[in-house]
């Protein structure tokens, strides 16, 4: 394989390794979308809010009745627990805030792969031009 191959080589696997990290982060960002709508939700029941619409899947929303503000949560292996809003809160702000971090973190790779697929191009131009 010449320089010029190696070259276009690599710029595919960057293109594709970019567009797996652009899709990460946008599922990122629906996660924490979502994320965020709880705690809205959360703050609502939390101040007095005695219904709410749940979503059961698809767009679908069933209109509940909240009866206390025990919250029960998987915490993983279908373990399920007992939390308190408050504490949903802070669970639901913690996960934010690393979802947030590692979107940072990914976008950072792809400022990475960006300049270097810039400087790919420089070179393959310079190759061109020699030849």
């Amino acid at each position: 394989m010449n320089n010029e191959e190696e070259m276009l080589y690599r710029a595919t696997v960057l293109k594709n390794q970019s567009e797996q990290l652009e899709n990460t982060i946008q599922s990122a960002n629906e996660q924490i979308k979502e994320l965020e709508e709880l705690n809205s939700t959360l703050s609502l029941i939390k101040n007095g809010e005695k219904q709410v619409l749940n979503p059961i899947g698809k767009g679908i929303y069933l209109k509940a009745n909240i009866e206390n503000d025990e919250l029960f949560v998987n915490v993983g292996s279908n373990i399920v627990v007992k939390k308190t809003i408050p504490e949903g809160k802070k669970m639901i702000e913690e996960q934010t805030s690393k979802l947030r971090k590692a979107s940072l973190e990914i976008s950072m790779q792809l400022e990475q792969y960006a300049m270097e697929f810039q400087h790919m191009l420089k070179e393959l131009n310079k190759i061109k031009e020699e030849q």
